[in-house]
């Protein structure tokens, strides 16, 4: 085998191991990409609500539980919601941001087992 023979095989030996090395990194892109974005989605929303929760008057300490999630409902905004809980408060509430006002709504309040559909939180 010549050189040239010998650095031509190598030559496409090693544009094939970039081709598969890039291949697999656009792969592994394409399926971190939705979790990161999800989490994402999530965060901001919790950020969103903290701040409408102070417009609103409460402080933290009033606050019992704030957590994020996917609710997997299926339709638009009510994707990613965030379970609120107040103290002194029985119930909970389930807010997500409502994407044609950008207001930060109440989906559901959960008392006793039982769900409502208030259209706020309480007044302070």
């Amino acid at each position: 085998m010549s050189k040239q023979q010998y650095y031509n095989r190598t030559r496409w030996r090693l544009r094939f191991t970039k081709i598969n090395i890039l291949i697999a990194i656009i792969i592994i892109l394409l399926v971190i990409s939705p979790f990161i974005y999800s989490d994402y989605r999530k965060n901001s929303l919790k950020k969103e609500v903290e701040i409408y929760l102070k417009q609103q008057g409460y402080e933290e300490k009033d606050i019992d539980k704030l957590e994020p999630f996917r609710s997997f409902k299926g339709y638009g905004d009510r994707n990613y919601m965030v379970d609120l809980k107040l103290k002194g408060d029985k119930g909970g509430y389930n807010l997500y941001k409502d994407s044609e006002t950008s207001k930060i709504r109440v989906d559901i309040h959960t008392l006793n087992g039982e769900s409502y559909f208030p259209n706020d939180l309480p007044k302070k």
